[in-house]
């Protein structure tokens, strides 16, 4: 597991492009950017295969078996989300704005991330 979090810790620091591999889904992952870990959990700024943010997803870390980066396939993405800011597509619903807001009141309060963000949530909805 601390190999995990000093993976994660990395991505935060260099703002790697990653793909999150889940345990018992080894050819299956998750690709996006690593935000934030408290203890239990990781915020992801999720990215689709057209190189769109495609929201924020939160990870409970005993879930993770492993994260990567600099792989071919990640090379690959960078050129597509470059495309997609290129091209205006890749933040069409705002994600980094939302996530400025959620790290905002992540710093203010000792809540876990999963439960800011579902607060967020809750209050963005209603």
């Amino acid at each position: 597991m601390s190999a995990i979090r000093d993976d994660l810790a990395k991505a935060i620091k260099n703002t790697n492009l990653v793909e999150i591999y889940s345990k018992g889904t080894n050819e299956q992952f998750s690709v996006g950017y690593v935000i934030q870990q408290d203890e239990k959990f990781v915020l992801v700024q999720a990215v689709n295969v057209d190189g769109e943010l495609d929201g924020l997803v939160v990870f409970r870390k005993a879930s993770l078996a492993r994260v990567i980066s600099d792989t071919d396939y990640l090379k690959s993405m960078a050129t597509i989300i470059a495309l997609a800011k290129q091209r205006g597509y890749y933040d069409v619903w705002n994600t980094e704005r939302l996530m400025n807001k959620l790290l905002k009141k992540q710093n203010k309060t000792k809540h876990s991330l999963l439960k800011t963000l579902l607060k967020q949530a809750f209050h963005h909805v209603f």
